[in-house]
């Protein structure tokens, strides 16, 4: 069955936020037939992956409520991979997720950001003091900028402005991005100060 363009992009788009990079010209060239097989293959890959640990996400979030902000930052630094306490958030009330987020270094939040749904990322941007907001943006635009693209996808006029884009982050390849990535691309270059 032969997709229209608007699915074959929603597939890049799905594949690309998949992915911490930019997909390369192989994949982007693939048949439509090719790139729904791949992204089902990966669907499918990481739900046997996590098949059953969310569970465990669960009862370590529920655990989380009842221990001292103090004492889980102690530990998460130490102990907790970002790709972990990116899970576990997911399961945590917001506002307990910015309790901890603020004790957290800026590179520490942005490596747990991109393992986080691009939803609860912008919310933790959104509701971090500033900043912090800050720091975390300076980190992320050098060392995960597909993740920013992604987070600032819906973002406000404000939160553009909140930190100036470096030039190398505005000088992103242009080739392989998805729509929704360039239009978020373009919007940094529009509110560079």
């Amino acid at each position: 069955m032969k997709n229209n363009n608007s699915e074959r992009q929603s597939i890049i788009e799905q594949l690309q936020l998949l992915s911490e990079d930019l997909l390369s010209d192989e994949v982007t060239k693939f048949t439509d037939e090719a790139l729904e097989t791949v992204l089902d293959l990966v669907n499918n890959i990481l739900e046997k992956e996590r098949s059953g640990i969310d569970k465990m996400f669960e009862s370590i979030s529920q655990t989380l409520r009842y221990i001292p902000t103090f004492f889980i930052l102690a530990i998460t630094n130490k102990y907790i991979d970002p790709a972990i306490a990116a899970r576990i958030t997911a399961k945590l009330p917001l506002k307990q997720t910015i309790s901890i987020a603020k004790g957290l270094s800026a590179d520490y939040l942005g490596d747990a950001a991109v393992f986080m749904p691009t939803n609860l990322a912008y919310s933790i941007l959104c509701a971090l003091p500033r900043k912090n907001g800050k720091l975390l943006l300076r980190y992320m635009f050098l060392s995960h900028p597909m993740k920013v693209l992604d987070i600032f996808s819906n973002a406000t006029k404000d939160l553009f402005k909140l930190e100036d884009a470096p030039d190398a982050f505005l000088k992103i390849p242009r080739k392989n991005l998805s729509v929704q990535r360039l239009c978020t691309l373009d919007e940094f270059i529009k509110y560079k100060k």
